[in-house]
């Protein structure tokens, strides 16, 4: 545990004995990041978030050093992402008040800078945080204070090259040089287009032509291919259409079937033939009586036939009456 723990918890200023300056520096670097809000990891690290407009939360790792506050802390960024400010090791490297750090400064201000910074522009999170050989996907790689590599973004298979932030090729030009790309639009131009990240960056712009080519015939070579689909999927279509036309006819028909024989149809059915066999039977009983129908055996086996179908009909219509109530 670090020597300055016991000043870094309870109260507030001046309620230890004996601190020194260094230790009451401490403390105050404590209190700013209470202040901002920060959580107390450990007695040398402490956490506080980034809440993006997006909904996105980055979080702020802060571990300050055995030799702090004389050193500079370490700001961690996470999850894994992509910002000028951030190094491949996911370090915060592009604030001026953690690179010029003096132990006067205020921590809480440097913190607020930094999410200040996150917030108006936001970090772009990695494709797969989970892939590659390393752990994690590529990320902007920087050279701060030297000079170097700005760093890339890996886009899909294409290294994009980021500008750097110095250009050490000036440093070697005299005074008039300087004065000419300064003052001159074509030496400027010469200059520039000179520089390794530009000249990357239009190898990179006619890879990403060639490939976009590359993209469009294949694209126009399977237009034979969707061509014959489009008139399979028309002829398809048409034949769809011809038997939904023929299935709309047959339920019509089958609904038409179905209303002739529903219980109420069979039993309409069943009174006008009860009906006209009573008729029936009446009719030969009268010619009988009227002497129209002379022949005895005739008369009465046409009428007993007549009346047994009245009868049965009769009775099929009270039981389908007794079924369907």
């Amino acid at each position: 545990m670090s020597n300055f723990n016991m000043f870094t918890r309870g109260g507030g200023y001046g309620q230890s004995v004996g601190v020194t300056p260094q230790q009451q520096l401490w403390q105050q670097h404590i209190q700013s990041l209470r202040t901002i809000g920060a959580r107390e990891i450990s007695a040398t690290v402490y956490e506080t978030d980034v809440h993006l407009r997006s909904g996105q939360v980055f979080r702020l790792k802060i571990t300050l050093p055995g030799g702090f506050p004389a050193s500079p802390p370490a700001i961690e960024v996470l999850p894994p992402c992509q910002h000028n400010w951030i190094d491949r090791q996911m370090q915060v490297i592009g604030c001026e008040a953690i690179n010029n750090w003096n132990m006067h400064r205020n921590l809480g201000d440097a913190i607020n800078t930094i999410r200040a910074e996150l917030y108006n522009h936001p970090p772009v999170m990695n494709q797969n945080n989970f892939g590659g050989d390393s752990g994690g996907p590529a990320r902007v790689d920087h050279g701060q204070g030297s000079g170097g590599d700005a760093g890339q973004v890996q886009s899909g298979t294409t290294d994009v090259p980021r500008m750097p932030i110095e250009f050490p090729e000036l440093d070697a030009m005299s005074n008039e040089q300087l004065q000419e790309i300064a003052n001159t639009d074509e030496a400027f131009v010469t200059f520039f287009n000179s520089l390794p990240h530009v000249v990357k960056l239009e190898k990179v712009e006619k890879e990403l032509r060639e490939e976009n080519l590359r993209l469009a015939q294949a694209n126009l070579d399977q237009e034979p291919v969707l061509a014959g689909l489009k008139q399979t999927l028309i002829e398809k279509h048409e034949l769809l259409a011809v038997q939904k036309r023929e299935y709309d006819d047959l339920v019509d028909k089958q609904r038409q079937l179905a209303e002739k024989f529903t219980p109420q149809a069979i039993a309409s059915q069943l009174e006008e033939a009860c009906k006209a066999s009573e008729k029936e039977a009446q009719s030969l009983a009268q010619d009988f009586q009227s002497g129209k129908e002379t022949d005895v055996d005739s008369f009465i086996e046409r009428y007993k036939a007549a009346s047994m179908q009245y009868h049965m009909r009769k009775i099929k219509t009270r039981k389908l009456a007794e079924l369907t109530r």
